[in-house]
């Protein structure tokens, strides 16, 4: 057994895949709509998750994508992390997810939704209709599944972007009636060709193969001294009502 004074976190994708098209995001185009030659099979997975197995303290797995419920064994990968100890937390943009919550509830995986505004905010930035509606139902399904006992971890995972920071404040008080443990505001990443350029070079190294998509999201978003005001006026009062270990916002502006 290998004994380490941390636990290790492995962040895994099982797919580039999506079934959505976010604004904001970096993974788009046929690269990762279409791109099932590089995924893993059930099997690379247990053997993966057969060598960490032994690792104390037991390290966590995230499961990520893309959408990781688009891969088609997402329920025997997770089964199988979860009989070998491991400590299972899945990202997911939830709308694929009430067909997966039995198996999530035995295994006592813990979640992370990505909602990212209410109602049409949300369906217009992932430019998937119906999806903010999908994800309020498993919301719900959750909230039944964790009465008496909490069952399954839920956090919620917004991003802030100039499309929903008028209502950030809103958002957060619709959502706390679902119980969820906290609240993530994720502040936009941010890239450049130069810093493309950077990561491929980078990925030639490593992989001996060249990136083949880029860091940058698939909108391209402007930015002026109002929005920022504005972005950090609502966080501080987010922090000033709930408190930090109910909200918090990431990468921190400050301390």
């Amino acid at each position: 057994m290998l004994k380490l004074p941390f636990q290790m976190e492995f962040v895994v994708n099982l797919t580039h895949r999506c079934n959505m098209t976010c604004n904001m995001c970096t993974q788009y185009g046929s690269t990762f709509k279409n791109n099932t030659l590089n995924e893993m099979t059930f099997e690379e997975w247990d053997t993966f998750f057969d060598s960490i197995k032994s690792v104390s303290p037991k390290p966590q797995v995230t499961l990520m994508g893309g959408e990781p419920l688009l891969h088609k064994d997402f329920d025997k990968i997770l089964m199988s992390a979860t009989e070998k100890k491991l400590k299972v937390h899945i990202v997911t943009n939830g709308y694929l997810l009430r067909d997966h919550l039995d198996v999530i509830t035995k295994s006592k995986a813990s979640l992370s939704i990505s909602i990212d505004g209410l109602g049409e905010t949300h369906d217009k930035i992932r430019n998937t209709k119906g999806s903010f509606e999908r994800s309020i139902e498993c919301l719900k399904l959750i909230q039944k599944i964790n009465k008496p006992k909490r069952l399954i971890r839920t956090c919620i995972n917004y991003v802030m972007l100039p499309e929903n920071i008028h209502e950030i404040l809103d958002f957060a008080e619709y959502m706390w009636q679902f119980e969820p443990a906290f609240i993530g505001f994720q502040h936009l990443q941010f890239s450049s060709d130069k810093l493309d350029a950077q990561n491929n070079k980078e990925w030639v190294k490593c992989l001996k193969q060249k990136y083949t998509t880029t860091l940058k999201p698939k909108v391209t978003y402007e930015f002026n001294e109002c929005y920022v005001e504005e972005l950090y006026s609502k966080i501080e009062q987010l922090r000033k009502k709930y408190g930090p270990t109910k909200v918090y916002d990431f990468p921190c502006h400050h301390q």
